[in-house]
């Protein structure tokens, strides 16, 4: 039985090092830290949807392309799909009021594009 542990502890060992060594490897080459995808990101609540800027990218989402919205640990998660939507931290916000004032705008925007596009 100890053999079998000590075996089964030193492959786990090796794995999750050779995972290591592989993600700091390649982790450079998916994203730059100052590019388009890590630098930081300023999201406003327009009329016409959600606007987010950084220094690289202007991008507006319009309310009818939302599905709805969810909170989860640490992220607000505006949905476009079932498997894709725009991320909002929740770190992002000063305070929980500011929070759920962002969420009441943005599920009352969602709600009223729905309801125009059925009419």
């Amino acid at each position: 039985m100890l053999e079998f542990a000590c075996g089964f502890v030193g492959g786990v060992a090796v794995s999750f090092a050779m995972m290591w060594s592989r993600y700091k490897r390649l982790s450079g080459k998916v994203v730059k830290s100052d590019g388009p995808t890590m630098s930081e990101h300023h999201v406003n609540v327009a009329e016409d949807g959600i606007r987010s800027s950084s220094s690289h990218i202007d991008h507006v989402y319009r309310w009818s392309a939302f599905e709805g919205v969810t909170v989860h640990d640490g992220v607000i998660v505006l949905w476009t799909e079932p498997g894709a939507g725009a991320l909002v931290p929740r770190s992002a916000f000063a305070n929980p009021a500011a929070e759920a004032a962002f969420l009441e705008a943005v599920r009352g925007h969602i709600a009223a594009a729905k309801t125009s596009a059925k009419i």
